[in-house]
């Protein structure tokens, strides 16, 4: 049976200081009083995860390992807050601090929807759910979704060849909209898909990578499509299909003029490739 690590090893790390985009103060209602200012999305988010019994993340507002991250069950929503019960595979559940200021993440089916909350006080299990550790914590004051749902993609086969190098930033952005690069690449690998405002990519890194750390970047194409370098920071880390392997979610720093056109010319490159494929 896999470990509730193994079962959460997709869910993204995401920094605090990005959740400012859609104040709210509960989840139900979206009239004056208690409930102005809700949002469906996070209703939808968090009712789903109850329905489904699916593990959420706990994480400090400092970068942390997602492999040594609290894990819990959303088991009741409230006006005045969220009920979670703590999980653990060996040994008593972890414990949370009360007053600490923590983000809640759960994988929807679109991206990682990211929560700022609070630890309230330490509760007794709702009438008829499992005896367990559980916790109350404050409404989420600020919900975001790390991913790029509205943005034209293109999707970059293995067969394009697009290598990937990340290298640690000394500076998160100088003036110039670059990092300053420290040492040798932490991690090397592939571009899945490109948009104006960001990448994934696939690689294998030689240390943890975490949002929202910045890191400098590096595509190198087959010819003629010029090599592509950016300041960029780290939206989400997915575990990859092999062991030591990631799959980030990178977000540029600053607007890139030239990424439109280098879409432009991998979507030309995939479309000689069906044309030259479809003549045989």
């Amino acid at each position: 049976m896999p470990s509730w690590f193994d079962r959460f090893r997709a869910i993204a790390i995401a920094a605090p200081a990005r959740l400012a985009r859609a104040p709210l103060a509960g989840v139900e209602g979206s009239t004056e009083g208690t409930h102005s200012g809700a949002c469906p999305r996070l209703a939808l988010v968090l009712r789903s995860a109850v329905e489904r019994t699916q593990p959420v993340a706990l994480l400090g507002t400092a970068a942390c390992d997602i492999r040594t991250a609290p894990q819990a069950v959303i088991e009741e929503i409230a006006d005045d807050g969220v009920v979670v019960r703590m999980l653990a595979d060996i040994g008593p559940p972890p414990r949370l601090i009360v007053g600490e200021s923590m983000r809640l993440v759960v994988l929807a089916p679109d991206g990682p929807e990211v929560g700022l909350v609070e630890v309230l006080a330490p509760c007794e299990p709702p009438l008829g759910r499992p005896n367990g550790r559980c916790y109350r914590l404050s409404m989420p004051s600020a919900i975001e979704g790390f991913h790029r749902r509205g943005d034209a993609r293109v999707t970059v086969p293995r067969h394009m060849h697009a290598h990937v190098e990340l290298f640690a930033c000394g500076v998160p952005g100088s003036s110039e909209g670059a990092c300053a690069i420290e040492g040798g690449p932490v991690a090397t690998g592939r571009l899945l898909d490109l948009s104006e405002s960001g990448l994934r990519v696939e690689v294998a890194a030689t240390r943890m990578i975490q949002a929202p750390e910045p890191i400098d970047l590096t595509v190198r194409f087959q010819e003629p499509i010029s090599p592509l370098s950016a300041a960029c920071e780290v939206m989400h880390a997915l575990a990859g299909r092999r062991a030591g392997e990631l799959v980030l979610g990178l977000r540029f720093q600053a607007v890139r003029g030239d990424v439109r056109g280098v879409m432009r010319e991998l979507k030309a490159r995939r479309a000689r490739r069906r044309s030259f494929a479809r003549a045989r």
